[in-house]
């Protein structure tokens, strides 16, 4: 009997020797699960010419065997894979899905303030422009932080965790010449004024093969030099340059803000102020790095204990 070759939408249960043509948009990292008898697994985000999107998972020993293949952004002929219906916490939910070539729904800087400190997690694009060294966490955690910039000219860190840290990070240390990256499913917070962390859920793809990412090589490369500029003056550390002005349709009223902020954490609110009673200082001290608060004098270099930096002591 010869092969059928379908469209994913058309794999269904019953369905016998068929293939499908699937390219890879993510791949995951290798993971251990949670139950009696702990498995590992690596999750992938696969996707037809169509735009149907697919998860799969391989398990155990089957990592091993397919080391070396089901790479970002290369397609492959799958074929008679165990199928399921997975669980809506280990499905893929995006409102347009990727064609061939891939299609990412992406953040603008601008907008990443409104969700700052939720678990409303974005995805964005960027040049990584610097890797500063990794540093432990603890007794058993990694960090590393990277400087990422797009056409917005927003400089902005993006923190990697454990695993993003010893894979990616390492990479992208060790290589460092401009990548572009796209951050799936990164939360943002507001450490440092605005900044980006990696989740267990999230994902990097480093140079994709998409449109948009050979726009944004196109304005490095035409921009190089003012780029440049702005990371050496530390412009991703530099609230005037993460948080500007806002427009006026982001800006709303106290009375609208008692509301919003029980489900977002952060806005820009525009109205009059008055001294309340016992007002407290209009300054405080804290790290001229990371900008925690600290109970010291000003002008003193302390190692601050949250991002191990050491680190001169200024008012703000």
């Amino acid at each position: 009997m010869a092969r059928r070759y379908l469209p994913v939408n058309e794999v269904v249960e019953g369905v016998k020797e068929w293939t499908v043509l699937a390219q890879v948009v993510e791949r995951g990292h290798v993971q251990l699960s949670r139950g009696a008898r702990p498995v590992n697994y690596r999750c992938f985000l696969l996707t037809d010419s169509k735009g149907t999107k697919v998860s799969a998972v391989i398990y155990g020993n089957g990592i091993h065997f397919f080391v070396g293949m089901l790479m970002p952004f290369r397609r492959y002929y799958i074929s008679s894979a165990a199928l399921q219906k997975a669980e809506p916490r280990y499905k893929y939910v995006e409102q347009v899905p990727p064609v061939i070539p891939c299609h990412f729904e992406l953040t603008a800087f601008e907008n990443l303030f409104k969700f700052a400190d939720t678990e409303n997690l974005q995805n964005i694009q960027g040049i990584v422009m610097h890797a500063f060294p990794l540093r432990e966490q603890g007794l058993d955690s990694t960090t590393r932080d990277l400087v990422v910039i797009n056409q917005e000219k927003r400089p902005m860190l993006l923190i990697l965790w454990n695993e993003f840290e010893a894979n990616e990070g390492a990479q992208l240390a060790n290589t460092i010449a401009n990548n572009i990256i796209i951050a799936m499913r990164v939360k943002v917070t507001t450490f440092n004024y605005l900044s980006l962390t990696t989740r267990l859920a999230s994902c990097l793809l480093m140079n994709p093969s998409t449109s948009e990412a050979t726009v944004l090589r196109q304005w490095y490369d035409q921009n190089r030099q003012q780029i440049a500029q702005l990371i050496e003056e530390g412009s991703y550390k530099d609230s005037t340059k993460l948080l500007p002005p806002p427009k006026n349709n982001d800006i709303i009223s106290v009375e609208n803000a008692v509301s919003m902020l029980k489900n977002v954490k952060t806005a820009w609110i525009r109205e009059n102020t008055s001294l309340a009673a016992e007002q407290r200082s209009f300054w405080y001290a804290a790290y001229s790095n990371c900008q925690k608060v600290v109970d010291s004098n000003l002008e003193w270099i302390i190692k601050c204990p949250s991002c191990r930096e050491e680190s001169a002591v200024e008012a703000k």
